[in-house]
């Protein structure tokens, strides 16, 4: 797609060489999600008491940017920003001031913890009631283990207390926290390193194939290897989590993940901890790649500090950072107390045993000049070949860029914040000790959070409880009317596509422009230039001979036909809509555009299936991607786009590994441990056949000297003989010399720089290329039936040439074609682990299924695949 508009570009700025060009409008920079560079107003914006940037979710209204430039020009040097004081860098005198100011005032409820609890409950006090609450919080900063900040040194948004993925089945949870951000969808996979091949996990058939060298098919297959697996215990429950995992994986996948993963984050055996802490590890029996389950699975797009920011914005909280509840505690004056610190140090004066937990230290390490380190997100480390329990990179969440990357090496000790309660007899008996005075405190403290409960709670569980907490606390209440929901963006979500579905104009079928809301004014003209044109087969001057009766079409051929026009192309593709587009903005030329086909956009064209509400493509998956500025820049005119680097995967021998070739596709297949490239570079030395005296001369010697004998004949030659119907014999060395070979563990299969998919799909940006009242189209007709009649400058054909000089009798030249099988599968989140999955071998005869449904992560209750 880059090179024919680059083609096209290059072309049309050589034919209008020392032509007079207007002056173009200036590109409006549509939305790129994902694109660091959105966040630099939010960073600068960091207010210089504190230390907190202003709200974050979306553009705000100038009346709110206002009055928010008055409120912190008031407050400089005071160390308040959205009534957040923090005690950060602060002399004593300041200290004092700060707190005299502070607590003077009574507040109606104060909150010990500025995490998901204590923010949660103060918002629903300050918009719900209008009361105003107190936070008192130890550390730093606010958002508790959901801090994030943006990485001086990679420009990398990072958590300081481990990756966050947010997931619910909640609704009311969900609709909640989109008060408070912009949200991308995101499905979280996570890869273990197992035995030198990275695996899914949670364990699925992908994970058993790869480990054990099978070729499991499907759900049925599963469930009998399990059954075979797993260790029964006919009278009884498991009573430990050793007997838990056996009961669900066996032995084998007991010994390989679950028993050394769970010794390195427990610093205990599974056998010495209650079931519950294997029971919670899904176990899939098809090839689901997910981590989570959830209909919700997202990720905010400016960061989980911004959404506390929002929280915590109302004149009727106050923070105070970096201050100890129990050294203020008695200075303190409020009507309600809520508590979401450890339980134990709240009863610490009773002097009994601490309640264990196991904490996380985080390493920091930056890999200078480098893409991507690991193919995922997330890897775990399951083994004891490692101290660490898994590396995260955050550059992969958000698709985010820079020239580095970061990760963050994580190891499971005892010492530090307390993450996880440890799930024993021992610290079960004694929180309930700790329970039993909780309860005498009624009516005076409420014990809210994970670790005033001891108890691990996923976010979305928090916000539930935080949620429900305060219904319960202020039942009966008088309730003030809330501010209606500002419904935050939510990229990837079909629903966003319905009114431009809806807009589709009469005549011809072609929907309005997307890309971002317009202007009133241009809403309006575009209205008036719909009204005056029904009735007539003319939107945005498309004109389409589909349905017409002979009249009609004799009418709009004798209108369109009887102008001349600077230019005619031939063809409403790439090539043709952007020499077209740029005539009409460059120049102010016209044009005439003649396609054969019932539709703009050539093979780009996409559509939102009727069945199943996803978008997809008719003639195959397209993936942009480019390394040409020029053509980034230009396409960002029409559209906004999501970022999204394409990654493939090839069912090779029953199992799923990534394509192109990189080291775990070879561990995978050949049972390897390879580590890194200088294993991978010898590796495939050794299996390279070498051609020293010359160069190779078809695509068989061009492929056995890249790969060797046995990726050929796995992959290179089956694949090569479904797709062209010869033998890589038989094809010249350029076909297998442009499929790459990495070695490395970088799964994605294009490494351009700017890799995006257009947020409302490709026929929308053909839309905006061609609504010029300078440009004209007529689809559904054959330029060989018009072409006498047509009166142009300038011809642009973009048609095949062997067509164009078919009157001189020569032979035809030779293509290839596709056919697509379409199948609707009901009731499926998704059928395949990737949106791509090729089928190189000769088992199956098509070449790959596509399953748009992960692209832009759309929803619905079925999925749709073509198999081509």
């Amino acid at each position: 797609m880059d090179e024919a508009i680059k083609n096209a570009l290059e072309l049309f700025d050589a034919d209008t060489e020392g032509m007079a060009k207007k002056k173009e409008r200036p590109l409006e920079k549509a939305a790129l999600t994902g694109d660091p560079r959105s966040n630099a107003e939010e960073e600068e914006d960091a207010a210089e008491g504190g230390g907190i940037r202003g709200a974050a979710g979306g553009k705000k209204p100038e009346q709110q940017k206002d009055k928010e430039e008055k409120e912190k020009e008031a407050k400089k040097g005071t160390g308040v920003f959205g009534f957040i004081k923090s005690m950060v860098g602060k002399k004593k005198d300041d200290k004092a001031q700060i707190y005299e100011e502070v607590f003077a005032k009574e507040y109606d409820n104060c909150m010990v913890g500025a995490g998901l609890s204590g923010s949660v409950i103060a918002e629903r006090y300050a918009s719900v009631l209008g009361q105003t609450s107190l936070i008192v919080e130890k550390r730093d900063h606010i958002g508790g283990n959901c801090y994030d900040y943006v990485d001086d040194e990679t420009g990398i948004r990072v958590s300081k207390y481990g990756a966050h993925l947010f997931h619910t089945k909640y609704d009311r949870v969900w609709e909640y926290v989109r008060k408070f951000s912009d949200w991308t969808k995101y499905e979280h996979k996570v890869l273990g390193k197992v035995e030198g091949k990275h695996v899914p996990i949670p364990v699925n058939i992908d994970t058993v194939n790869a480990l054990f060298d099978l070729k499991i098919k499907d759900p049925d297959e599963m469930d009998r290897w399990l059954t075979k697996e797993q260790v029964k215990y006919p009278d009884r429950d498991p009573a430990n989590s050793e007997e838990m995992a056996l009961s669900r994986v066996g032995k084998r996948l007991y010994e390989l993940i679950f028993k050394p993963y769970t010794y390195k984050q427990w610093a205990k055996y599974p056998a010495e901890l209650g079931p519950e802490v294997t029971a919670r590890i899904p176990v899939r029996n098809n090839f689901d790649g997910r981590y989570f389950g959830d209909p919700h699975q997202a990720l905010p797009s400016k960061g989980y500090t911004a959404i506390f920011e929002r929280m915590l914005e109302s004149d009727k909280i106050t923070t105070l950072l970096d201050t100890d509840y129990f050294d203020v505690k008695d200075r303190m004056k409020c009507k309600r107390l809520y508590f979401s610190g450890p339980i134990d140090a709240y009863f610490a004066h009773l002097g009994w045993d601490k309640l264990e937990y196991r904490s996380l230290n985080f390493e920091r390490k930056v890999v200078k000049d480098t893409e991507y380190y690991q193919p995922a997100s997330v890897v775990n480390h399951p083994q004891a070949d490692t101290p660490f329990t898994r590396i995260v990179e955050y550059k992969h969440l958000l698709n985010q860029t820079s020239k580095d990357t970061i990760l963050f090496i994580e190891t499971s000790n005892d010492e530090g914040d307390p993450y996880y309660p440890v799930p024993n007899k021992k610290n079960k008996d004694l929180y309930k000790r700790y329970q039993e005075m909780a309860e005498k405190e009624e009516g005076k403290v409420t014990f809210v959070g994970r670790l005033a409960n001891y108890k691990y709670f996923n976010m979305d569980e928090a916000i539930k409880n935080a949620l429900e907490l305060f219904d319960a606390d202020t039942e009966g209440m008088a309730k003030k009317k809330e501010r209606p929901l500002e419904k935050a963006a939510l990229t990837g979500d079909p629903r966003s596509n319905a009114e431009e579905e809806e807009d589709a104009a009469e005549g011809g079928g072609i929907r309005g422009a997307a890309g971002g809301k317009k202007p009133e004014q241009q809403k309006d003209k575009e209205e008036k230039e719909k009204e005056a044109k029904k009735g007539t087969g003319v939107f945005g001057f498309i004109k389409s001979m589909v349905g017409k009766k002979k009249d009609d079409k004799a009418q709009i051929y004798e209108e369109v036909f009887a102008k001349e026009y600077d230019n005619c192309m031939v063809g409403a593709g790439l090539s043709g809509s952007v020499i077209a587009e740029r005539y009409a903005s460059v120049l102010g030329q016209t044009s005439l555009i003649v396609e054969k086909r019932d539709h703009i956009g050539g093979n780009c064209y996409d559509y939102v299936d009727d069945e199943t509400g996803i978008r997809v493509s008719k003639y195959g998956a397209h993936l942009f991607h480019t390394k040409y500025d020029r053509v980034w820049e230009y396409v960002r005119k029409f559209s906004d786009w999501t970022k999204y680097e394409h990654k493939v995967l090839g069912k090779v021998e029953g199992k799923h590994v990534p394509i192109p070739v990189n080291i775990d596709t070879v561990n995978a297949l050949f049972d390897l441990k390879i580590k890194d490239p200088d294993e991978m570079d010898r590796w495939l030395t050794k299996e390279q056949v070498k051609y020293p005296d010359r160069d190779p001369a078809n695509s068989e010697e061009m492929a056995l000297s890249r790969v060797g004998k046995r990726l050929y004949e796995l992959i290179f030659k089956p694949y090569t003989y479904k797709q062209w119907a010869k033998y890589p014999a038989e094809l010249g060395p350029e076909v297998t010399a442009r499929i790459p070979v990495r070695n490395n563990f970088d799964g994605r299969y294009f490494g351009d720089p700017h890799q995006a998919l257009p947020s409302k799909g490709y026929t929308a940006i053909f839309e905006r290329m061609l609504e010029s009242d300078k440009i004209t189209t007529l689809l559904d007709t054959d330029y060989f039936d018009v072409k006498d009649r047509m009166k142009c400058k300038r011809l642009y054909f973009s048609g095949p040439i062997d067509a164009y000089f078919a009157h001189l009798g020569w032979d035809k030249l030779e293509y290839r074609s596709l056919n697509f099988e379409r199948k609707v599968v009901k009731d499926t989140e998704y059928y395949q682990p990737a949106s791509v999955v090729n089928h190189p071998q000769a088992d199956t005869p098509f070449t790959r299924i596509v399953e748009y449904k992960h692209l832009l992560n759309q929803t619905s209750k079925d999925t749709i695949l073509f198999i081509e």
